[in-house]
């Protein structure tokens, strides 16, 4: 009886040590998830193949993710976060693709924008952010990797706490609408080697490299053009109003508006989130009107107090 019981014994701690051996490797599995994808330059497709990198990454403990300490809010919620560090690892322009922890702060971007079609309207495309409300809430967002006539597929970062394969049908009542960023989609290509042309073919050679530009003018560059010039203006715009030319004296003090331009607007609360992320210096904008919600400090809550005077 007593060898049995030592037989038992040695049964249950060697199972326990395996078990505890197993999970121990599952955790360090799901800590690491480098990306490993080498961008081309067509970052439509880069932030994809970068996105794909990262499916199984799951949070730790107290909702810490990687994506969230990137973005300067390590155990927040991350599914922002989580599109914004795939766009920063493409190497799209924040003047494109801000960095945001705010869905709503995000989709309201696009908007003004002009780069944002309501669901229903317009066929998804790889590289689109796909957002999701309920009831005027704008709790969700993903990277479309893809769609056909009936769903549309996604990788989404904070689904079931883990990054994931996802896909909805395309009039799931959920999905608010798709934001194109405005990404560099001419792909780093080696030319090929010139070829040996005879005597005879070189006027039609001539002809044919006169053509080519005319082709190329005609992509989807010029369909983006006029909007690239104007996040451009846009951009100055906010950087004149960032700077120490905010004279605290002579601004009328109102909550919420954190560039002293006069109105409280989705700018104001990504101002507080840039901050927030280290990526702002305090002397930029009003800290008066920062500390939306008078609690001697800003945080994430003065933003979304921001974002909500904003809308209303």
């Amino acid at each position: 009886m007593v060898v049995k019981n030592k037989t038992l014994k040695l049964v249950v701690c060697m199972s326990l040590i395996v078990a505890l051996a197993i999970s121990a490797l599952s955790l360090s599995v799901r800590a690491t998830f480098e990306n490993t994808h080498n961008n081309s330059g067509n970052q439509a497709s880069d932030i994809v193949s970068i996105a794909e990198t990262q499916v199984g990454y799951g949070e730790g403990y107290d909702g810490y993710t990687k994506y969230g300490d990137w973005y300067g809010l390590p155990n927040a919620d991350w599914c922002a976060m989580f599109v914004s560090w795939c766009g920063n690892q493409a190497g799209v322009s924040t003047d494109a693709f801000p960095s945001f922890a705010l869905c709503s702060a995000g989709a309201d971007w696009f908007i003004n924008q002009g780069r944002f079609h309501y669901a229903g309207s317009y066929q998804p495309q790889p590289g689109d952010l796909i957002f999701y409300s309920s009831w005027g809430d704008i709790y969700h967002v993903g990277l479309v990797v893809g769609s056909d006539d009936s769903n549309v597929y996604s990788i989404e970062g904070n689904y079931n706490e883990a990054v994931c394969n996802v896909s909805y049908p395309l009039t799931y009542g959920d999905i608010l609408g798709y934001a194109t960023p405005a990404y560099n989609t001419v792909a780093a290509v080696t030319p090929d080697p010139e070829p040996v042309v005879n005597d005879d073919d070189e006027e039609e050679e001539e002809e044919e490299e006169i053509a080519a530009p005319v082709v190329e003018d005609e992509t989807e560059d010029d369909e983006y053009e006029v909007d690239e010039i104007a996040d451009d203006d846009e951009e100055e715009e906010v950087s004149s109003k960032a700077v120490t030319s905010v004279d605290p004296v002579n601004v009328t003090s109102i909550k919420g508006d954190v560039n002293c331009d006069g109105v409280v607007d989705s700018t104001d609360a990504l101002f507080i989130q840039r901050y927030l992320a280290g990526k702002l210096d305090s002397t930029n904008f009003s800290f008066l009107n920062a500390d939306v919600d008078g609690s001697g400090e800003i945080d994430i809550a003065d933003a979304l107090l921001a974002l909500e005077m904003s809308v209303a």
